[in-house]
């Protein structure tokens, strides 16, 4: 079993988060949605979708101040990432990582599928047998499915135990599919910058308590093929606004490999 990582860019560098022997307590997955419903006369409910997206909630108890002092470090710098609208990528087993993009679009009933090769640089570990994994559509439907690999014939075809349940042929989009705990481009919602992410009752002891929302759209402006993530397509752009004196973070997610800042 792997360490469990954080993976980010501040001033377009790979710094990575390596967590040691300290274990995560909970991974909670906390699917979000946004809509509105309406009833008729007849009484039939429809229902308006505007956007969704997968949250998570990571939650890494007993960080000591004495043996863990780097890590705790680590954290509390990554809450000003975090807070200025910056990605992660996190994986509670770095040793079974992985994050890719499948060739096109998944029809509902497949049972096997083709995929490009990693979607991060820094993930380059290959889907195995017995991997469970999660399927992503595209915005703005959103749907999800978990599956279960039954093989890996080569390192671009993955067979699943189960055929697909939906239908993700709408546009030919390609679909993601990553690792059951790995999460790629995880963003800060705003609900959460009042509270921070580091908590201690006595500087002996510390707790990690996240609640972390996928970037749908940043995460698909990788799957055109393999990125290397680096200097030479990262941007880092802040945007000033004089008046209210806030500092904002911009979403650079128009072109591949752009967005991890």
């Amino acid at each position: 079993m792997g360490n469990p990582k954080i993976w980010y860019y501040p001033a377009q560098r790979l710094h990575t988060i390596d967590f040691g022997d300290v274990l995560w307590t909970s991974l909670e997955r906390l699917p979000y949605r946004r809509g509105a419903s309406t009833t008729s006369q007849t009484g039939r409910m429809s229902r308006v979708l505007f956007d969704g997206a997968m949250r998570i909630r990571w939650v890494v108890e007993n960080i000591s101040a004495t043996t863990d002092a780097a890590l705790i470090r680590e954290l509390e710098s990554l809450q000003s990432h975090l807070h200025n609208g910056g990605s992660i990528v996190l994986a509670a087993d770095s040793a079974v990582a992985w994050v890719r993009f499948t060739t096109g679009a998944v029809p509902s009933g497949s049972g096997t599928l083709n995929h490009q090769g990693p979607a991060l640089s820094f993930l380059a570990t290959d889907p195995a047998a017995d991997d469970e994994f999660w399927l992503h559509g595209a915005w703005p439907e959103v749907k999800r499915e978990k599956h279960l690999a039954a093989s890996v014939a080569t390192s671009s075809a993955i067979t699943l135990t189960e055929n697909t349940r939906y239908d993700y042929s709408a546009g030919g989009v390609p679909c993601l599919i990553h690792e059951r705990h790995t999460w790629p481009m995880m963003k800060l919602p705003a609900g959460s910058m009042d509270r921070p992410i580091l908590s201690t009752a006595d500087d002996v002891s510390y707790t990690l308590d996240v609640v972390l929302q996928m970037d749908t759209a940043g995460v698909w402006s990788f799957s055109g093929e393999a990125v290397a993530l680096n200097d030479a397509n990262l941007e880092d752009n802040y945007t000033i606004d004089e008046h209210a004196g806030d500092w904002y973070r911009a979403n650079a997610i128009r072109t591949p490999g752009v967005g991890f800042s």
